[in-house]
């Protein structure tokens, strides 16, 4: 059907959300929809429960570390197996090892026998799987997506991870409430069953050449770093990254006992917040999707050339440091106040410009890296992000245990907005190529600022 002949509909839907125009693309987001559900049903009860066995603030900050460590040891392998080998098996292989997380976390809580030790060793080796899964999955993207519609595609797949922030705790504090802890480990597991089944079939069209790269796994990894490191725009970014992930995620990290200690309210109180935080960063992704990371509109009888397509109207380098400016705001009138409906209205703010930041930079990455490199690139990404993550849960949880709550907070917001007086100037004059080829193209897109 040519282009004059289709509904009206159906060419608004491919400007502003050309994405979903691909029918991998189509397919593989509308199952991870239900495994993003599911993972949020699961994800306040590990804290909820380690805080209810303790009721110790170094504790949460201790679960997060154990939790998260096996990202920081080995996600940057996890991004030289993503280079090496078929993402799309490996992205089914860590899904899998996932569930089956899942539910040893269900069966050890109908039995009775999920203590403090086996909530430890049960994170550790989820953490694991995680490691491996997230580089293999965020490279992934391109393949059914496309760069034609790359910017569009994270913002709609950060929309949805974010709506289903917003529903999914207060269905698992229902689930919570009726079948406890199990039930909720359990939908968590059963919600995995769709993407398997899409991974099983799926056959990505986008996925790009095998470039000649080093043999061995060392060499590969050396090879990724000093790629990363010589690019100015591609390293920034991986610091800020990490700079967010160390001081930014304290708030996080403290939620339960801010709920309890700060606010004086409970588990319900406790998922509203989580939900508040998904709302906020549901109304970014919105935006991004819709205003920044969209296709922009033809003119008269000019065609969309290759540079122009999914260019957005917002550049990413403006919306990813517009994001950081919000987190810091955000995070020093959660020091400032102790009021739980104001905390509501913040924890949303939080959340926007977290998500303002994390999609934008990760655009900018994506368009920065060499289809050979992006594995590896992306698994340094995880490791800036869910690297650093661990470190900062447990200083988060050390010193707050030390001064207040609230003290702990405001220090993070001090450390953020330093990280970004230093790096943000120089992401605003990161420059991005004109032309940008669709993945598996002879020709590499290369970016001014990589000079």
């Amino acid at each position: 059907m040519s282009p004059r002949t289709r509904p009206h509909w159906a060419r608004s839907v491919e400007q502003y959300f050309p994405a979903l125009a691909i029918r991998n693309y189509r397919l593989y987001m509308g199952a991870r929809a239900f495994a993003m559900v599911g993972n949020w049903i699961a994800f306040p009860v590990i804290p909820w429960l380690v805080y209810d066995i303790t009721g110790s603030n170094s504790a949460l900050g201790t679960i997060k570390f154990v939790s998260l460590i096996p990202v920081t040891l080995l996600v940057v392998v996890g991004g030289v197996l993503a280079d090496r080998y078929t993402k799309r098996k490996l992205v089914f292989a860590t899904q899998a090892s996932l569930m089956l997380g899942s539910l040893m976390f269900g069966v050890l809580a109908a039995t009775g026998h999920l203590n403090l030790a086996a909530i430890y060793v049960l994170a550790f080796l989820t953490g694991i799987g995680r490691a491996f899964d997230i580089p293999a999955r965020q490279s992934f993207i391109v393949e059914v997506a496309g760069r034609r519609a790359l910017g569009n595609a994270i913002a709609l797949r950060s929309a949805t991870f974010n709506l289903a922030r917003i529903i999914s705790p207060r269905i698992g504090g229902l689930i919570f409430l009726v079948l406890a802890a199990t039930g909720c480990f359990v939908v968590k597991a059963l919600t995995f069953i769709p993407i398997l089944v899409v991974l099983f079939f799926i056959r990505p069209q986008y996925a790009p050449h095998a470039g000649t790269t080093a043999d061995g796994s060392r060499a590969r990894l050396g090879e990724g770093l000093r790629y990363a490191f010589s690019k100015r725009g591609i390293c920034v970014i991986l610091l800020l990254w990490g700079v967010m992930s160390l001081f930014a995620s304290a708030y996080n990290t403290l939620l339960p006992a801010f709920t309890r200690q700060v606010y004086g309210k409970n588990v319900g109180e406790y998922t509203l917040l989580v939900s508040a935080q998904g709302i906020g960063a549901l109304a970014a992704a919105l935006f991004l999707v819709g205003v920044a990371h969209r296709r922009r509109p033809q003119r008269g009888n000019i065609p969309d050339s290759p540079g122009r397509r999914d260019a957005g109207l917002v550049p990413p380098q403006v919306s990813a440091v517009a994001g950081a400016l919000i987190i810091c705001t955000a995070l020093a009138g959660l020091a400032l106040t102790g009021t739980y409906f104001v905390a509501i209205l913040l924890v949303a703010l939080f959340g926007f410009g977290w998500t303002s930041f994390a999609v934008s930079s990760d655009v900018l990455l994506q368009r920065l890296v060499d289809d050979r490199f992006r594995g590896r690139v992306m698994g340094l990404r995880t490791l800036a992000f869910g690297g650093m993550a661990p470190i900062g849960a447990l200083l988060a949880g050390q010193i707050a245990s030390v001064v207040s709550i609230r003290w702990t907070v405001a220090l993070s917001a001090t450390l953020v907005a330093a990280g970004c007086a230093v790096f943000c100037p120089v992401i605003l004059r990161v420059r991005l190529a004109a032309d940008l080829p669709a993945a598996g193209e002879a020709s590499e897109s290369k970016s001014e600022d990589e000079q």
